[in-house]
């Protein structure tokens, strides 16, 4: 079985969020919020390259691995660092589709076999 690095939660702290001045008509975040560029989109034919068609509806989880090509590296004295990632190749399953050995795999750090786009 292959090792997978734990995943790190990566929403915005609550107190990183107070921080930000509010807005009129906003009154703080409602769910998570996540930094800018984290979020991807996938157009029709990677939804079928991956056999997604039928399987996702708004608010489910898609449990997905990816590789991907750095493609630029910066670093600017005031404003931190900078990786821009090109993905290349991935793969996707439902949450809702994995038995529970496969959820408890996934906790402990190891891969599920079970991917779609995979064996």
């Amino acid at each position: 079985m292959e090792v997978i690095p734990k995943m790190i939660d990566l929403a915005t702290k609550p107190i990183e969020i107070a921080n930000v001045e509010k807005v009129d008509s906003f009154d703080g975040p409602q769910e998570p919020m996540y930094p800018y560029g984290l979020a991807i989109s996938l157009n029709d034919e990677t939804i079928e390259k991956l056999n997604m068609e039928d399987d996702c509806v708004v608010g489910d989880h898609v449990h997905f691995h990816c590789l991907a090509k750095v493609t630029s590296c910066s670093e600017h004295e005031g404003s931190g660092k900078r990786i821009d990632l090109q993905i290349i190749a991935m793969s996707a399953e439902d949450e809702a589709d994995e038995s529970p050995e496969e959820e408890a795999a996934e906790q402990k750090g190891m891969s599920s076999k079970k991917l779609y786009g995979g064996e």
